[in-house]
């Protein structure tokens, strides 16, 4: 399994989930290959990254604002249902960290919302 790696983040983007009272922080075990990104003490989790082989990303969302953030952004979007959970997921396939960070910054800029709406 890939490990996930907090370096991966920018400053920029580690500053504003701050600003925004986000937290970041790697999952443990068996998701250990994830970035988590959490506001209300972790009760809400925003979006999270999932390190991929060949060091490719997934960022993956339930809310609709960072889901129209993403969909503006990038050309190879998808949306898929997560039977366990019985929602619906968003995602994004990245190539670099490059594109993660940039697009992580477009989110928290456009995306976040203090009320979000959540697709179900």
């Amino acid at each position: 399994m890939i490990n996930a790696r907090m370096e991966i983040l920018s400053e920029e983007v580690l500053s504003k989930c701050k600003a925004k009272g986000i937290e970041v922080y790697v999952l443990k075990k068996s998701k250990a290959n994830t970035i988590a990104f959490s506001t209300n003490c972790r009760r809400r989790r925003e979006f999270e990254i999932t390190f991929l082989k060949d060091s490719k990303y997934r960022i993956s969302t339930r809310f609709l604002g960072y889901k129209k953030v993403m969909m503006e952004s990038m050309p190879h979007f998808s949306v898929f249902d997560v039977p366990d959970e019985g929602r619906i997921r968003s995602n994004v396939n990245l190539p670099n960290k490059d594109m993660v960070n940039r697009l992580i910054l477009n989110m928290l800029e456009s995306g976040f919302s203090e009320m979000p709406t959540i697709q179900r």
